[in-house]
């Protein structure tokens, strides 16, 4: 696979689609993958793990025309992972999501990336977490918003942030609060205020996930990005 020039490849895949093609997926996972899976207390949960990070073996090893075994993790000091290449191999940046029983990952070459996708028929207490996690300003927003409008605004503000983090590298360990999205239905995915800091913002791109029935998601990447291009992952 080939990415273009200012260009990011977002992959969305349905987890329980490949439910039974299980076993040829935790062939493909590292020892301690094997261990988080083994780890979590519902099996749903573990299955869903399983199949997304070997789906996400499976395209990396597209991109840097490795094999899916030969493709290794390394995180850095905050966390988040990273392919470890040799110095003469060009970068490729990746990030994971899923929810439900959809996930999407992310994959760039030139810039730092991140992805976040939420269940819209999911059970949240929009009101308490927006006011603990969002800006004054966020929160005035989304209380402008008629009661059926709400919901989905305040999923849009939270997976645009939740993106942002991630392409950061710090993930919810980051403060919500530091910086501003835009969350109305009309308004264009933007970063609008960064750490008080309105220029900074000029270095990000937003996109939207919309397009999954029942599900909202969002892109982050720290560049000037034109085109995002989505395919549906089939294993075959």
């Amino acid at each position: 696979m080939i990415i273009g020039k200012n260009e990011i490849h977002v992959w969305e895949i349905n987890l329980c689609l490949n439910l039974n093609k299980l076993e040829n997926f935790i062939s493909m996972l590292s020892d301690e993958e094997k261990k988080k899976a083994l780890a979590f207390r519902f099996s749903d949960d573990s299955k869903r793990y399983i199949i997304s990070h070997a789906v996400l073996r499976l395209l990396l090893a597209k991109y840097t025309k490795k094999k899916s075994e030969e493709i290794i993790f390394h995180t850095d000091n905050r966390g988040k992972p990273h392919l470890l290449l040799n110095p003469d191999e060009p970068n490729i940046f990746f990030n994971l999501s899923h929810s439900h029983e959809m996930a999407v990952i992310g994959i760039s070459n030139e810039y730092e990336i991140g992805v976040d996708i939420e269940y819209l028929l999911r059970e949240v207490n929009s009101e308490d977490i927006a006011r603990r996690f969002f800006t004054t300003n966020e929160n005035k927003k989304l209380n402008s918003l008629p009661e059926n409008l709400k919901k989905e605004a305040f999923l849009r503000c939270w997976t645009r942030k939740e993106a942002y983090l991630k392409a950061k590298g710090i993930g919810i360990h980051g403060s919500l609060k530091s910086f501003e999205v835009s969350l109305f239905p009309e308004e264009i995915p933007e970063i609008l205020i960064i750490d008080r800091l309105t220029l900074e913002k000029n270095n990000w791109s937003l996109f939207d996930i919309i397009h999954i029935h029942n599900y909202i998601g969002a892109v982050a990447v720290n560049g000037k990005c034109q085109t995002v291009k989505y395919f549906n992952f089939y294993f075959n």
